[in-house]
């Protein structure tokens, strides 16, 4: 764990991922103690991803992110019209664990991707 969440680093983190800022292929902001409340970090991430053709993997894995949030995540990543590059999103381990449809709705994602 880097506590990326204190002072919003893995915000900024994010926002560099657009426009192929950073020409990483996977991203690991997994076991951060990330919680964000509202719809900045959902918005943020979804947005940088679908500018984003250099991104493989990320792994948000062991975080905290509520239900409403990875619905929001899923949601976004599956009405990306152009291919974003991602394949793989990890949520393993989140707290609370991810539901059955929400896995289902990964997967159809990943299927895509």
């Amino acid at each position: 764990s880097n506590h990326l969440s204190a002072g919003g680093l893995a915000l900024e983190l994010l926002a560099l991922l657009k426009n192929n800022i950073l020409s990483l292929k996977t991203l690991d902001l997994s076991y951060n103690d990330l919680e964000f409340e509202g719809y900045q970090f959902t918005d943020v991430m979804c947005g940088s991803l679908r500018s984003n053709s250099t991104i493989i993997e990320l792994n948000l894995s062991g975080n905290n992110f509520q239900s409403w949030m990875v619905n929001s995540i899923i949601e976004q990543l599956q009405s990306f019209e152009i291919d974003s590059g991602l394949s793989f999103l990890r949520f393993e381990q989140n707290t609370p664990p991810l539901s059955s449809s929400q896995i289902a709705g990964l997967e159809v994602f990943e299927e895509r991707s």
